[in-house]
Formats: structure tokens, sequence, C-alpha cells
């Protein structure tokens, strides 16, 4: 696919930068990507940039991800393909016509091994701007060093339950069996964050080790909006990211 020249900043320092920059380390070890809202755009920029820096880049999934052109499909041939610096190798067995998934443990352990840089995308979101997780997700590898929640800021002023992947777990958590016909604001974004992510059990063993990405941060209407949401977030490590910087005045929102 093509990779879109993603950028972040912080919400005090709207300076983009390139993605592993603004995390704040190098292209190296495992980040797996959680939420919606553009996961796998993200994970293909991190992959690419990492790729431009000499490194070996993997990119695999946990769940489900539309096939692409470029994936290997067989757990050999990625090996061989990882063997080569300065590469992206997307792997991953189908699943279906349109759909791959992960491979078994014991050869993604292999696969993990071998590659400098591993994006794992995480959890799956229907396409939708917003999540709210099961019980049962997302699906994390224990061999994961940075955990990247993220959240589509096109969701916010409009109704939960048109944007929101699982919006009767959204409800549940708030309490209210209305909430899918309302406006997600800044304060119920963050909320749900928290709740279906942050103080998520199955994700306590990365609390020191995540950024909250406020991606789709488009335009200076959605960069205040991503700052509001981050407010309503303290203790946490906050980016707003674009796929398009150069629509703030210049490139800087």
């Amino acid at each position: 696919m093509p990779i879109a020249a993603s950028r972040a900043w912080t919400p005090d320092d709207p300076a983009p930068r390139p993605l592993w920059a603004a995390i704040g380390r190098p292209p190296r070890g495992t980040v797996t990507l959680v939420g919606a809202g553009g996961k796998t755009t993200l994970a293909h920029a991190l992959t690419a940039e990492a790729a431009a820096s000499g490194a070996r880049a993997l990119l695999v999934t946990t769940t489900r991800m539309t096939i692409e052109p470029e994936l290997v499909d067989e757990p050999a041939a990625a090996l061989r393909a990882l063997a080569r610096p300065g590469r992206v190798v997307l792997a991953g067995a189908r699943v279906s016509e349109s759909k791959f998934g992960p491979f078994a443990d014991a050869e993604l352990d292999r696969l993990h091994a071998a590659a400098d840089v591993v994006v794992v995308e995480g959890d799956g979101s229907r396409r939708l701007p917003f999540k709210v997780p099961a019980d049962y997700e997302p699906v994390v590898p224990a061999w994961t060093d940075l955990l990247l929640v993220v959240a589509g800021l096109s969701a916010v002023g409009r109704p939960l339950g048109e944007v929101c992947c699982r919006p009767e777990t959204a409800a549940a958590l708030l309490g209210d069996r209305d909430a899918a016909a309302r406006p997600l604001d800044p304060a119920t974004a963050a909320v749900l964050l928290r709740a279906g992510y942050l103080d998520n059990p199955r994700l306590a063993a990365w609390a020191g080790r995540r950024v909250v990405v406020l991606n789709q941060a488009d335009d200076a209407g959605r960069v205040a909006l991503g700052r509001a949401v981050a407010a309503l977030l303290p203790g946490e490590r906050v980016l707003l990211a674009s796929n398009h910087p150069t629509t703030f005045t210049g490139g800087t929102p």
C-alpha cells in the first residue's frame, strides 16, 4: 500500500516529527498498536521509517488484516525476506480471500527473533475511528516493548453508535443505554479510552510503556479536540498524529 508520511507531535509542542522521533525511541524492538482510527496506516508508516534506517522490519497481526499484494504468507519465506536489511516484510497466514491472520506462535517467535523491529496490529476495529474492546481484547504479544493506544479524532462530535466499534460495550461502561445516540465528546472519549485500554487489566504489564496516539489530527479543529482529550488523560504520554501534516500553515498545526 502507499505509505503515508505520518507525523506526530505532543499537545504542547506542535512541531510535526517522524513517528519514531515523536515516540522518543530509535526504531528497534516491538510496538503493538491497539484501538482504532488509523492503526494500519500508522503500522505501515512505522515499519517504513524503520526500514529506511536500515532495520529489518516485520509487520504482523494477532487478529485479522486486509491482504495486500506484498503479503508473505509462508513463514520460511518471511524468514528469508528478513535476512535483507532495510526492508519491510508483511507476513501472516491467509484466512480468507481478503484477510490474513497470525502465524502459529512458534513461527511468529522465530520471525520476531530475526527482525530488528516488529510492528503488531493487535486489535480489530471494522474500519471505525474509535473502539472500546471486548473483555477478550486486545491481543498483545508478551514480547511487546511499547503499546500504542490509538483513537481517531474524526470520531469526536459524531454519534457514538456511528463511529465506535462495540458501542454496546461503551454504553455498558458509561452506564448509559442511550449512549450510542449521543455525540462522542472529548470527556466521553477520555473516559472510554481509560476504561477500555488504560485501566484494562489485560494491559497492566505495559502501564509504563505506552503512548496514547490521537490520530487524524488533520486540521486545526481536530487538533483542538485532541488537546482537549489529552488534557483529560493526566499522567499519560499523548501524541497527536496526522497523515496530512502539510494541511497546517507552514507545516505546523
